[in-house]
């Protein structure tokens, strides 16, 4: 049962927010290049202001269509990668930088 690793590189400006296991472990703005990597046991619910700017890896997979298809709104398990349920989200997660505005 080995932990899920969530790793996101920044190819343009863009905010995200990542909560691991229910715990909020960023919330920030990237720059082109930055690299992140999260680790959690059971879940990650992500948001991703523009997902186009960022490269998403799961384990090593990548997972980026996901974030396109599901407008950068995830929640993921070890089972599936669905869109982020809005009810469940907190708050603090819903805004979205001035910088992500189109």
């Amino acid at each position: 049962n080995q932990p899920l690793e969530l790793s996101i590189t920044a190819r343009r400006e863009t905010w995200i927010s990542v909560v691991a296991d229910g715990r909020l472990v960023a919330q920030q703005q990237l720059r082109p290049g930055d690299q992140e990597l999260w680790r959690a046991r059971r879940h990650f619910d992500l948001i991703v202001g523009v997902p186009s700017r960022v490269e998403i890896l799961l384990n090593g997979q990548s997972i980026s269509p996901f974030a396109m298809a599901h407008q950068g709104r995830l929640t993921i398990t070890r089972q599936s990668i669905r869109s982020l349920d809005e009810r469940t989200a907190p708050a603090a997660q819903t805004a979205q930088s001035p910088v992500d505005a189109p």
